[in-house]
Parts: C-alpha cells; structure tokens; sequence
C-alpha cells in the first residue's frame, strides 16, 4: 500500500457574514470556535442591501392581486461601531470589521474572493416552500458559489451555539467531491479531538430488484466504505474512524445518522450546481443545511475539477491509501 498525507485545515482567515438576526449571532460564536486564538483573522462583513420599492419587488397571486414578499431590512442599518459591539470575539483572535452596500449574496461572495478566506461562516434561518423558491436564499446561494468552504448555522437548532466538537459526520458518496470533503472532515477531528463518523446512504431506487444483485450492490458499497475508513485513519486520530452504511433518501438517512451518534458538526461535499438541474435533482446538501440540527460545513469542487483551494494547512500524519 502507498502513503498518502491528508492535510488539515487550519483556518486562517474566516469570513463571517454579518446580519442583526439570532442566527447570525449564533454563527458568529460557531466562527469564534473554529477560528485560531492568535493565528486567525476574522473578517466581520455586514451588506447593507437596498430596499427594494413596490416596482422592484416581484409578486405573485390570483386574479392579478399581487402578493409581496420583501425580504427583512433592519429599521436602521448598523454603523461600524455598532457593528464591533454587537459582535465580539470571546477570545484573542484579529478581527477586521467591513461595511458594505449591494446585493448580500454578490458582495460576501466578492469578499470572500478578495480575502482569500479559507472558511466562510454564514446564519441561516433554514426556510422552505414558497418564500424560499421566490425569493431565493442568501446561504444557498453562497454555498453554491463560494471558492472555500462554508458553514452554516440555523436557526432554531439545538447545537447552534458549537461549544467542544466531539464528533464530526462526514456523508460521503464516494466522489471527489466527497473526497475534497474528506480532507476537511479529517483535519477537523484531528484538531479537536474529536471521533470521526463516516456515513454513506445507498438509495432505493440505485438498488436493482434481484436479491442476488442487491446484496452484491450493497457487498460493493461496504467495500468501498471501507476504503474510505482505510484511507482516513492515522495514529494522529484520537479515536477510531467510525463508519455507517445506510438505506434510504439521501439527506433524511444523514439528519438521522447525524442525531443517532449525537454529531456537532456535519461536513458534506457539494457539486455546486445551480440552475434547472438542481431544481429538478434538488440537492443533499442543501436539504441538509436547511434542517440540520447541528452546524453544517459545505466543501465545494469547483467546475475546472480540482478539489479546491484547500485552507491553509499543515500536511498530517501519513496514512494508507488503496
């Protein structure tokens, strides 16, 4: 067998995205937690964005009676110094408070790109149905775009606030996306101490009807599981690497492996398509960020196929690879 090093993120700069609403606040401590006491910078942006006029918002209903939905605008928007009080890291750690004007989405996203951030740390208030589809999500759109990873807080969960990360949930489908998730999985484990638990969910329908096939199929989903676990363990790891082969609906099987083993934080790997594939196919990844109970870290690969900057990092310990 080859050795192979994984490298570990360390988060240098972490770009949080700013909002005056609870789960912005609560995201704000899930940064704080991952950032590096007096290694990291935090960057503090809040956008401003343009209230938008009646002709400028777009309504839908019956008989041609119009019905707004106006995304939420703080009454005043806050100034810079409003902006440090409201949001102060609980340790010592560099932090770089922004002010900007535009369209939320474009300008984190412009930062992000700008800062060369490693992560980007966002609230969400996990929406669906009708508001979602009209007007769209902040986050969802960030995720799909963002050139690092991003993690993303919801509203209303009840591990929120990210206290002491003791496990860590990969949802892996055996593709380099999963595989750019990996890396980041693994490094989070390794600096916190944390188990790492590995869940791949085969769906019904990918399932042939045989028996024989079937349990052929689900011997050749083990294998390669196992080639996964093969692959992330290391004596630099301070538990066993845990794995879970599951059956089912995707983002139902990884919420529900994610409360079993009682995780704080899920890492998923996200294709980052958008567009009519993606409202046709929907995604996991999304599905899973909008109803997690816990904070969930999105590793993109973008469209040129390499795994994406990867944070700056520190190469681990080697470990075995098929």
């Amino acid at each position: 067998m080859s050795q192979t090093r994984i490298p570990l993120p360390q988060f240098r700069t972490v770009l949080f995205a700013a909002d005056l609403s609870e789960p912005a606040r609560d995201a704000f401590a899930v940064a704080c937690a991952l950032a590096r006491e007096g290694a990291s910078r935090l960057i503090v942006l809040y956008v401003e964005e343009p209230i938008p006029s009646l002709e400028q918002v777009v309504g839908y209903g019956e008989m041609g009676v119009p019905i707004f939905l106006p995304r939420d605008v703080p009454a005043e928007p806050p100034t810079m110094e409003r902006l440090r009080e409201l949001f102060v890291p609980g340790g010592p750690v560099a932090v770089d408070y922004q002010i900007r004007k535009g369209d939320a989405a474009d300008e984190i996203l412009a930062m992000a790109e700008e800062s060369s951030c490693d992560l980007l740390v966002l609230g969400t208030h996990g929406r669906s149905g009708v508001d979602r589809l009209l007007m769209g999500s902040v986050a969802e759109a960030v995720m799909r775009h963002a050139p690092c990873p991003t993690l993303t807080v919801r509203s209303g969960s009840a591990g929120a606030k990210l206290g002491a990360v003791r496990t860590v949930l990969l949802a892996t489908d055996f593709t380099r996306y999963s595989e750019a998730a990996l890396r980041v999985a693994r490094g989070l484990a390794r600096d916190h101490g944390a188990k790492l638990v590995i869940v791949h969910v085969v769906e019904p329908e990918l399932v042939p009807g045989a028996p024989s096939e079937t349990m052929s199929h689900v011997a050749t989903e083990r294998d390669a599981l196992d080639a996964v676990r093969e692959r992330a363990e290391g004596s630099d790891l301070k538990f066993p690497v845990d794995v879970q082969l599951r059956n089912g609906d995707p983002a139902r099987e990884v919420l529900a492996c994610a409360q079993e083993v009682g995780c704080d934080l899920i890492v998923t790997g996200s294709h980052g398509r958008s567009g009519l594939g993606r409202l046709l196919m929907g995604s996991v990844a999304e599905a899973v960020m909008r109803q997690a109970g816990c904070p969930v870290l999105t590793v993109k690969v973008p469209a040129n196929g390499a795994a994406g900057r990867e944070p700056a990092a520190v190469a681990g310990t080697a470990n075995r690879q098929r």
